[in-house]
């Protein structure tokens, strides 16, 4: 049996890029935000379904294999893209109540031949691309606690888009997988069945090139109280990552002042943040 890939990537890390870059290759398929317990668009069933391949099983590990040996069959790699966020944040889906544990690792790893890798993003840009979460560094500080205890293979989102042809041959290599340099013409115009950002809505599907976004502009108020967070600063020393907001290229517009004054305005209505974490 040949080893499935699973990629390891929690929300707003740069997992659709990196899945539409796999995608991309000539003979792989990439089942996008999968999960043996939840679903969050396409289950693994459907996603196959859109591809020909009929998975009989109602059994999630059964349908990885049974997928995994039909796709070995026709020369092509099962890459799974885990959905990582439902195993660490709080949600109506998994009623409030987190594992905080890598759940399709654990069950892959011990039944079947398994390359994990995991791709990350700096904490900061995560946590203002969810809207600023107040509790979302406590609940973030558990996902890298775990994959840094698992020693994997970590990959990230700022190196990727800056040494886009380096670290893809470094990731091929890993994943055992031939380098196609098309992927970086290419990988635009690829279709993810189970992502959740398909619609196109965020920034980074509106990108034509892999290269890296600039940093968002938040209300000054925001930036206060983000380089106050401790865990916030534990998390990015772990990782290698810088420890302030300031520290990295910021987008022009808005205007601070436009920005203040509508954080102003959401406080004053209780709105300030779209979601706790």
């Amino acid at each position: 049996m040949q080893p499935i890939i699973l990629l390891i990537c929690y929300a707003r890390s740069g997992g659709t890029m990196l899945s539409r870059c796999l995608s991309s290759m000539e003979n792989t398929f990439v089942a996008s935000e999968v999960h043996p317990k939840y679903n969050v668009h396409l289950n693994l069933a459907q996603q196959s379904k859109k591809i020909g391949i009929n998975l009989k099983s109602g059994d999630y590990l059964n349908q990885v294999i049974d997928l995994n040996k039909q796709l070995e069959e026709q020369g092509k790699r099962l890459v799974l893209r885990d959905w990582t966020f439902i195993d660490f944040t709080p949600h109506d889906i998994n009623n409030f109540e987190t594992s905080n544990r890598l759940l399709q690792y654990e069950m892959l790893v011990a039944e079947l031949p398994l390359i994990p890798v995991v791709f990350v993003r700096d904490a900061i840009d995560i946590w203002i691309s969810r809207w600023c979460p107040p509790a979302f560094f406590k609940v973030y500080k558990n996902y890298i606690s775990e994959i840094l205890d698992k020693n994997l293979s970590i990959f990230k989102y700022e190196d990727f888009c800056e040494h886009p042809e380096i670290e893809m041959k470094k990731l091929c290599q890993i994943l055992d997988l031939p380098y196609e340099p098309k992927f970086l013409k290419s990988y635009n115009n690829q279709f993810v069945y189970g992502d959740m950002d398909a619609s196109g809505n965020s920034r980074g599907l509106q990108q034509k090139k892999i290269e890296r976004l600039k940093r968002k502009r938040i209300a000054r108020p925001l930036i206060k109280w983000l380089n106050q967070q401790k865990e916030m600063r534990e998390i990015n020393k772990w990782m290698n990552y810088p420890e302030s907001y300031e520290s990295v290229s910021i987008e022009i517009t808005p205007g601070f002042w436009k920005l203040d004054i509508q954080f102003l305005m959401k406080k004053i209505v209780g709105r300030a943040h779209k979601f706790k974490y």
